[in-house]
């Protein structure tokens, strides 16, 4: 279980700062649950608004509200509208990856995380945490000593590059700072064991073993 604090803040209409302080035991999947909250609170802040990325925008925010009232499928649905109208909205992207992952399939919230990366690789930083742990779930644990290493190694790097999602972060990431070395301990076992029972052979020695 992991001990969250989280402290949102965000800006309603008129300039007017709100702040809602969140502590609580969770665990793995509650976490992610926090993590899209606090996300929510300013993805659609980040979306550049013109005339032209309104309808996207508004597409994205059906998809954040659906995530939020539990509806996976139907925050896809919105989603993958958003990028119909607007390719590359990196917002949508990351919801994708959520949506996928709270509904079991690692494979796709996987694939939708790497995508994002590729075309922003400094979008977020414990989505590379994030995606480390869904190679795990689906036993690719070459690919998640890689982006576990990736998330280690980028520690050296500012949280300002990460833009505002780097700051906003910092609270969760130093729960997955706690949880890294047992989580780099683990892939090694694991890809220890896979290296064994590859090269293990047995042998049918048949029946006559023991006659004379």
């Amino acid at each position: 279980k992991y001990c969250l604090l989280v402290r949102l803040r965000f800006y309603r209409r008129g300039g007017r700062r709100t702040e809602v302080k969140i502590r609580m035991m969770k665990t793995h999947t509650q976490v992610w649950i926090a993590v899209f909250l606090l996300f929510s609170c300013f993805a659609t802040a980040q979306i550049r608004l013109d005339n032209a990325q309104v309808p996207a925008v508004k597409a994205f925010q059906k998809g954040e509200t659906y995530m939020l009232d539990k509806s996976y499928k139907k925050a896809i649905r919105w989603y993958e509208r958003s990028l119909e109208l607007q390719p590359g909205l990196s917002a949508a992207y990351r919801g994708l990856g959520a949506a996928w992952m709270l509904l079991g399939d690692y494979e796709k919230a996987a694939y939708n995380f790497e995508y994002l990366l590729s075309i922003d690789p400094f979008f977020s930083r414990i989505l590379y945490y994030e995606l480390a742990n869904l190679h795990y779930r689906s036993a690719n644990f070459n690919k998640a000593l890689g982006y576990y290493t990736v998330f280690q190694n980028m520690q050296e790097r500012s949280f300002i590059e990460f833009g505002a999602n780097g700051e906003e972060e910092l609270a969760i990431e130093a729960q997955y700072l706690a949880q890294l070395p047992y989580e780099l301990r683990a892939c090694n076992v694991m890809l220890d064991s896979t290296r064994l029972a590859a090269t293990a052979e047995v042998y049918n020695l048949g029946p006559q073993i023991n006659s004379d």
